[in-house]
């Protein structure tokens, strides 16, 4: 029993990534191996995912379906993509891939039929994003993944991480202890901006010091930022910045 619950935690059924009920999956934070599956938008446009699956009720000594719900999608994108993943020393190999952002790991098939298996390659690509680790090139690089936003001088990376907190607090109400919230937990995503200057990584800041660590780029960035009123907190901003620094 044990091996197979760790055979289940290793691999993941990319049908978890539609819209309809699917068998047997495992998904981030979820304590479970899951027999059903929903992907759904509440009214504030969040995703809402929603697990169903069979346990016993120990107080009733009878069988009892228990369905757990979690706010937001630990998967760039909030979805499979068509992508390639690069193993060290081999060519691209196509498939589908799931970025799971808070543990930085993909999940790769090379069809929709194969069972998913969990990877950390050097680079991987979903659609026409490219994804790499920059830890062995480029100074100050963590040991996780790079969205290249923009190839050229200076090159433009984006982070894509993630974290997952747990909503279900309990209260105390006169039957005992309850959950108080309706979502087992919450998994929140961000979005880190840097540019590459002399090989180092440079944090996107809105604060001056971010233009004199910009190097020989410094004065051109503030006079584009200041003429055209760009705002370094919105991410099309600092590609709009980017592009014109390639020039």
């Amino acid at each position: 029993m044990k091996t197979l619950f760790l055979y289940l935690l290793t691999y993941i059924s990319f049908n978890t990534f539609g819209q309809n009920p699917t068998k047997g999956h495992f998904q981030n934070e979820v304590p479970t191996v899951s027999e059903g599956f929903i992907k759904e938008i509440d009214e504030n446009g969040d995703t809402i995912l929603e697990f169903e699956y069979n346990a016993n009720n120990l107080s009733l000594n009878s069988p009892d379906k228990v369905v757990k719900k979690y706010k937001g999608n630990p998967y760039f994108g909030n979805k499979l993509f068509a992508g390639t993943v690069t193993l060290k020393g081999s060519e691209p190999s196509p498939g589908f891939i799931g970025f799971n952002v808070v543990k930085g790991v993909i999940y790769y098939s090379p069809d929709k039929n194969t069972r998913a298996i969990e990877l950390t390659p050097p680079r991987f690509t979903l659609d026409s994003l490219v994804f790499q680790r920059m830890d062995d090139k480029v100074a100050g690089a963590k040991k996780y993944y790079y969205n290249i936003a923009l190839e050229g001088e200076p090159m433009l990376l984006i982070q894509h991480s993630g974290s997952f907190s747990n909503t279900k607090d309990k209260i105390e109400i006169a039957y005992g202890i309850t959950p108080g919230s309706k979502y087992e937990g919450k998994f929140v995503k961000t979005e880190e901006y840097f540019f590459v200057i002399n090989n180092k990584l440079v944090p996107v800041k809105t604060k001056n010091s971010f233009f004199k660590s910009m190097g020989p780029y410094g004065h051109k960035a503030k006079s584009i930022v200041s003429k055209q009123n760009l705002d370094l907190n919105k991410g099309q901003d600092i590609v709009k910045l980017a592009m014109q620094l390639n020039r």
